[in-house]
């Protein structure tokens, strides 16, 4: 081998070490930007129900902004985990997702 051949081997091979680490780093990021939506759509998802169920009391019920900001908070929620499913989701997070919006 000529040292020509030999350097630019060690050459390929630094930089291939170094996209692997590179793509390791991008990796865990990616997964705990997953977390955090996952933790964002719980947080929404709760605060859905709570205020499904004070706008469920007698002394609310039927109130207008209540039932507006209930809609709303839904509409979140939906926009939540469309975009969970998109960027972040893993399989499974949408059917939990809905078993406690249910």
């Amino acid at each position: 081998m000529t040292a020509i051949t030999i350097i630019a081997s060690v050459i390929v091979a630094i930089f291939m070490g170094a996209s692997i680490w590179f793509n390791v780093i991008l990796l865990k990021r990616l997964l705990r930007v997953s977390d955090n939506m996952d933790d964002l759509l719980d947080s929404l998802t709760t605060y859905s129900n709570h205020l499904e169920q004070v706008y469920g009391m007698d002394t609310f019920y039927g109130d207008q902004t209540l039932g507006d900001l209930l809609e709303h908070s839904r509409e979140v929620v939906d926009d939540v985990m469309s975009f969970n499913d998109t960027y972040g989701g893993r399989p499974g997070d949408r059917s939990e997702a809905e078993t406690q919006t249910s």
